[in-house]
C-alpha cells in the first residue's frame, strides 16, 4: 500500500529510513516518491501522480520525467 506524506513526515523516512514501504510527498506542485521497503529510501520526482505511483509499483521501470513548462 502507498502512503500519502506531509512533506515533514517525508524528510524523516528520508533521513532515518523509518519507517518501511511505499510513500509520497505533494511538494512544490510536484510529486516524491520514496521507496523506502527495504530500507534504502529510493526518491525520484514526478509531475504527476500518476507517474509516481507507477514507480512505487515498478520502480525498476523507468518513467520519464515532465517538463512542467512556465506560464507566459
Amino acid at each position: 500500500m502507498i502512503k500519502k506524506l506531509k512533506p515533514i513526515h517525508a524528510r524523516v523516512v528520508i533521513e532515518t529510513r523509518r519507517p518501511l514501504g511505499l510513500f509520497y510527498v505533494h511538494e512544490n506542485g510536484g510529486y516524491v516518491g520514496i521507496d523506502n521497503s527495504t530500507g534504502h529510501a529510493w526518491v525520484e520526482e514526478f509531475a504527476s501522480l500518476r507517474q509516481c505511483k507507477e514507480w512505487l509499483h515498478n520502480p525498476w521501470v523507468t518513467v520519464e520525467p515532465m517538463e512542467l513548462e512556465a506560464a507566459s
